[in-house]
């Protein structure tokens, strides 16, 4: 555009990518077809100046002629205007905040886990696949099992998280225990100032997730619930797609967490232990999960049912009216035998997502067909994610993707969905 000297900015999609690989002289460009070309970093000097440059703005998948329109009658706006030099030191800012984290980064850590378990296995695994974290000591009060972990990792082994905290210099532990321990367990390690990372459920009550909570901020330290969906491909897929706006308004949604598991004798149906059934061990993953895709709770309605010969609920139906309009609703069970390969599904104006464990599915109004995209990592590599999360977290200002009010957040949900169960009708958050 004649007398324009400001940024070039062109529309793009995902048929064509460029990225600089650092740390190599290489600028692989990928096209359709798997073909790959490479580019030697010197060879032309304005045009890596130009790329320094460059503006995209991303074509969704979803776009009409309307869409790519409007966009052009934005650009033309846009090019009126001068460019503030604010920008710049933002940049700048971001630049300097990135290479500080990555120097922070190279800090190995040194890691407790509290509960020897099944989900205390999925940790351990998980931290030992971590080149900045260290496993140094365990603890469980069934000795054996402390004796075995530690002795897989070479670790020191206790029988109590107060033997633990008082033996040991720790930075940060996973708190693997039931759920009724939680609070006097957390709190313990975080006036010990130790970053804490608790499984869900974060408490067994919402006065007890606060005080955590509470303690967290007053001591500077992270207490984090370990919200593992949030962590998976499928989801975060899900999350940029509606984060790009392609499926416009997002109308309603559809979550099911269910199986059969027979859980007569298990610590999972002794409310004491527990704090409630399914809606306890299921919900806290459900409400987080649609809090982190479609924003806030506005109310809560339950149902809940016994299939099982036990003292609490075996199946339950959650349904949320949010706060930006949606409405879903999320089936929990333990007593369901052939549970919906979809366990996430996603209503917008424009399209619909579904999401299963192996990948998601996606569908414009505008196309005749469904794209399948698969998952690049499995479940357990997932998990991982949310392990390395807390590691990042343990050497930075705070985490990026998780923060410490979700975790007593989710617990007010849960609570108003057993408010619900009592008084037959919706409970506002």
């Amino acid at each position: 555009m004649p007398g324009y000297t400001g940024k070039p900015i062109y529309l793009c999609s995902e048929s064509l990518t460029a990225k600089k690989t650092y740390g190599t002289s290489q600028w692989p460009f990928t096209c359709h077809g798997d073909i790959t070309y490479e580019y030697k970093e010197g060879l032309c000097p304005r045009a890596e100046d130009t790329l320094k440059h460059l503006v995209c703005i991303p074509l969704d998948e979803s776009w009409t002629i309307k869409d790519v329109e409007r966009a052009v009658a934005a650009i033309g706006k846009s090019l009126s205007s001068t460019i503030s030099g604010t920008t710049a030191a933002h940049n700048n800012g971001t630049a300097r905040s990135a290479v500080t984290q990555v120097e922070e980064a190279g800090k190995t850590i040194r890691i407790g886990i509290v509960g020897c378990g099944q989900i205390g296995r999925w940790h351990l695994d998980s931290y030992k696949k971590n080149p900045h974290a260290k496993v140094v000591a365990v603890s469980d009060s069934d000795f054996s099992r402390a004796q075995a972990f530690a002795k897989e990792i070479n670790a020191k082994h206790y029988s109590s998280h107060a033997e633990m905290i008082a033996n040991e210099a720790l930075d940060g532990v996973s708190l693997c225990t039931i759920p009724s321990t939680h609070k006097e367990i957390a709190i313990d390690l975080l006036n010990a100032d130790v970053h804490v990372l608790c499984e869900k459920p974060m408490a067994i009550s919402v006065d007890q997730a606060e005080e955590m909570t509470k303690t967290a901020k007053e001591r500077k330290r992270l207490l984090l619930t370990a919200f593992k969906f949030r962590f998976f491909d499928e989801v975060m897929k899900a999350k940029a797609l509606l984060d790009q706006g392609g499926l416009g308004k997002v109308l309603s949604f559809r979550l099911m967490f269910g199986g059969y598991v027979d859980m007569a004798g298990t610590w999972f149906v002794q409310k004491k232990l527990s704090g409630g059934g399914v809606i306890m061990d299921n919900g806290p993953h459900a409400v987080d999960l649609v809090r982190f895709l479609f924003g806030e709770i506005q109310s809560v309605v339950a149902h809940a049912a016994r299939c099982q010969n036990i003292e609490v609920e075996d199946t339950a139906q959650m349904t949320f009216h949010m706060k930006n309009g949606v409405i879903g609703t999320a089936d929990l069970t333990w007593s369901n035998s052939i549970p919906a390969r979809t366990y996430l599904e996603i209503y917008g104006e424009n399209g619909t997502i579904l999401l299963d464990f192996e990948g998601l599915s996606y569908k414009f109004k505008n196309w005749n067909e469904w794209k399948r995209e698969p998952n690049s990592v499995d479940m357990r590599v997932a998990f991982a994610r949310q392990i390395s999360h807390f590691v990042d977290a343990n050497t930075r200002q705070g985490p990026s993707r998780l923060n410490g009010e979700d975790g007593w957040r989710s617990q007010a949900a849960i609570k108003c969905a057993y408010q619900s169960l009592d008084v037959g009708r919706k409970v506002e958050l």
